[in-house]
């Protein structure tokens, strides 16, 4: 088996339009100098198999050997996407989508994977690869694919191998044509009638065929994930592989990519993700950093699996992508520890020397490095060695802890597939831009509040609530989730009866899976669990607000609000035993809370978090004061800072497998120095990570108080013993 380490490093690749492969034993030499555990590199299918059936490993074993000499690993990353030149005349096109088809020119060749001569030479191909290099003491990992996904414009392959594969899908799915046709109100006479959709919601589609061919699409391309790993595994069995996913298919909402987050977790050993969040994500938004690393590293660990960084921006950007930025050293060392206070357990920066040649990738020329284009150290990779250094002195720490949350943000590929298409904003690479991305945005706003408040959370998918993973939180909240299918709905109300709290808001179950509006919604019996219904939808004025008044159990204190609405003002008709504690200002009842068996639950009758993301207000606060009712706070509170400076102090909370060590990460995303008085509970001794220092503390009662200094941009990492 692979000993287990914590892999830190950068991608490098040597000759074609990347440095000379003679430079590669001093490139690595100087990684492997500054701490960095791995690299990761490509091996290209065209170069080796020249001849179909024949092939030559010489070129990737000798780079293999330089680095095995040096003492480092290697990440070692397939093209499985890109079949070698002598073997697509005989494939033909390639993805064959609505309105184009993805076969020429060849260098952007991308075949589909239902087309079995497509499988039979490449599953040939990477079992032969897999089994030469499975005893090379240099090989770390496999990465199946680089950035899965099948299209950006298509929704996916309309070619006959894929209608096929569909309609056996369905067949699976609904027992036979007679269940097709129930679903889809058809009257098919033989499966050869059925085929995909290929008219969105918004034009007309079927709703049903449309969401059955959504999932399928996601279905799909996790399968032929799976497959790439599957042939790797059968020629080496011990190494683990991995596939990384575009994080804008994660933060934000572009399914036409196909990739399920949570399905792609089951087709591999560990899964990553590639950030570019400044250059093609809107900006420097500290949070949504956190919030992909913590929806990858929750989608992984529902299969108990880690999560990576995979792809991270090391150097500069100038066109690549749609903004020239270069982060600072600062910023490189600082987002080495943020993927580690979510959790994260590996990280590799996109790239370590830049692009100088011109045949394939010319556009991306002398960008990303993290040194020079003649490979000289530059701050930014004394940065991340410095990072790197300190978490691999510690790597049994950090392998070993991980966020404990006691709250869930419930996260619907079925919304976001339905949301993509019924709503035109939806699919904006922006968090603050667009008027009506009611799904994205209502997301992005409930992690957001909790991501300030400095309260960890998981994210959770309905099949994982159906099969009972909601038992290990106190809290689940539900952003506009406004289609569920009715295992799910089940199993809230079980979480509910035993003692667990919900926090919706509009729109809840307004829908089943499959798009029907359920005449009493929320659906499938929630409403008697929220003890309320929908019973309108009105348009409020641009700056209206709602009144609430609550008074938590715990901290005993009135909250008093006006709170922004955005968008709609759903009216709720209350049950007898549940409590309005907010009104619109016509006096009608806005939020609803209610008590259900040994639980209970919160119906916010507008778009709450996307108010806040976009608004503001004192939506946060009307949370926070939710959960501490609900027994959930902040593990660690950070006073004697500024408001607003508070809200982009980051803290990382890690508990270790041993029950008794905890490791906090405290970021200051400001500019400012900052002077920092920390309250944490239980705790005995604090070490300073960085400098092996046992830091000061004071002791009162439970609470163990501690005072210091965090730079601006900057991070400190302490262990906490119990």
């Amino acid at each position: 088996m692979v000993e287990r380490i914590f892999p830190f490093g950068a991608t490098y690749i040597a000759g074609g339009d990347f440095p000379p492969k003679e430079d590669a034993k001093k490139d690595l030499e100087k990684m492997k100098k500054l701490g960095f555990t791995v690299f990761r590199t490509w091996v290209s299918r065209s170069s080796i198999e020249q001849k179909a059936g024949v092939y030559d490993f010489s070129e990737i074993e000798e780079f293999l050997n330089v680095a095995n000499d040096v003492g480092i690993k290697c990440v070692l990353t397939v093209d499985a996407g890109f079949p070698p030149d002598i073997t697509r005349e005989e494939i033909g096109e390639g993805i064959i989508g609505v309105n184009t088809k993805i076969g020429k020119p060849y260098p952007h060749f991308q075949p589909c994977f239902d087309n079995p001569h497509v499988r039979r030479g490449t599953a040939e191909y990477l079992t032969a690869l897999s089994s030469h290099f499975k005893n090379h003491p240099a090989l770390y990992c496999w990465i199946s694919w680089n950035e899965p996904h099948i299209t950006y414009s298509d929704i996916a392959c309309y070619c006959e191998y894929s209608v096929e594969k569909f309609r056996k899908w369905l067949n699976a799915k609904y027992g036979g044509l007679e269940g097709v046709n129930t679903a889809w109100n058809e009257r098919f006479k033989s499966f050869s009638e059925v085929y995909p959709p290929n008219r969105p919601l918004r034009s007309w589609g079927k709703y049903k065929p449309w969401l059955d061919w959504r999932a399928f699409c996601d279905d799909n391309l996790a399968e032929w994930v799976g497959f790439v790993s599957n042939a790797l595994k059968k020629g080496d069995p011990n190494h683990p592989t991995h596939t990384n996913l575009l994080f804008h298919q994660i933060l934000y909402n572009q399914p036409a990519v196909g990739a399920d987050t949570w399905k792609m977790a089951k087709a591999v050993d560990s899964l990553g993700v590639s950030i570019y969040l400044w250059t093609q994500g809107g900006g420097d938004f500290p949070w949504c950093f956190s919030q992909i690393v913590d929806t990858v590293r929750s989608a992984a660990e529902s299969e108990g699996k880690e999560a990576w960084v995979t792809e991270l921006q090391g150097g500069p950007t100038i066109w690549a992508h749609s903004k020239s930025v270069t982060p600072s050293p600062k910023q490189i060392e600082l987002w080495a520890w943020q993927t580690v206070a979510r959790g994260g357990k590996g990280l590799i920066y996109w790239l370590w020397r830049p692009r100088i040649g011109n045949v394939h990738s010319g556009w991306e020329n002398n960008e990303f490095g993290l040194v020079s284009k003649d490979g000289e150290l530059r701050p930014r990779a004394e940065a991340a060695g410095k990072a790197c250094r300190t978490i691999t002195k510690n790597a049994d720490l950090f392998l070993n802890a991980r966020p404990n949350a006691k709250i869930a943000i419930l996260q619907s590929q079925t919304c976001k597939n339905a949301a993509a298409s019924e709503i035109p904003d939806e699919t904006i690479f922006h968090p603050y831009e667009g008027q009506r991305r009611y799904y994205t945005q209502s997301q992005l706003g409930a992690y957001k509040i909790l991501w300030e408040e400095k309260i960890p959370c998981d994210f959770i998918n309905p099949p994982s609530i159906a099969a009972g993973m909601l038992n290990r939180y106190k809290v689940l909240i539900m952003p506009f989730t406004y289609m569920l299918d009715e295992p799910s709905a089940n199993a809230i109300k079980n979480f509910v009866r035993k003692g667990g709290c919900v926090i919706a808001d509009f729109g809840c179950a307004m829908k089943d899976e499959y798009g029907a509006v359920h005449i009493t919604s929320p659906g499938f019996g929630l409403d008697e669990v929220f003890g309320a219904y929908s019973y309108d939808i009105e348009t409020p004025d641009d700056d209206e607000s709602l009144k609430v008044k609550i008074k938590p159990v715990i901290e005993g204190s009135i909250f008093e609000a006006n709170l922004p609405l955005y968008a709609f003002r759903e009216i709720l008709k209350p049950y007898d035993k549940a409590k309005v504690i907010g009104e619109f200002i016509n006096g009608e009842p806005a939020i609803v809370e209610n008590h259900f068996g040994g639980g209970k639950t919160v119906l916010v009758g507008t778009l709450m978090f996307q108010s806040y993301l976009l608004k503001g207000g004192g939506w946060r606060t009307f949370v926070k004061k939710l959960l501490h009712s609900c027994g959930v706070k902040s593990p660690v509170d950070v006073e004697n800072v500024p408001s607003t400076l508070w809200c982009n102090i980051e803290i990382g909370f890690l508990e270790h497998e041993d029950g008794k060590t905890e490791v906090v990460v405290l970021l200051n995303h400001n500019r400012e120095d900052l002077d920092l008085n920390i309250r944490m509970q239980n705790v005995y001794s604090v070490i300073d990570l960085e400098t092996g220092k046992e830091l000061s503390l004071e002791r009162k009662d439970e609470n163990t108080y501690l005072k210091m200094m965090i730079k601006g941009k900057s991070a400190r990492i302490l262990k906490a013993e119990k």
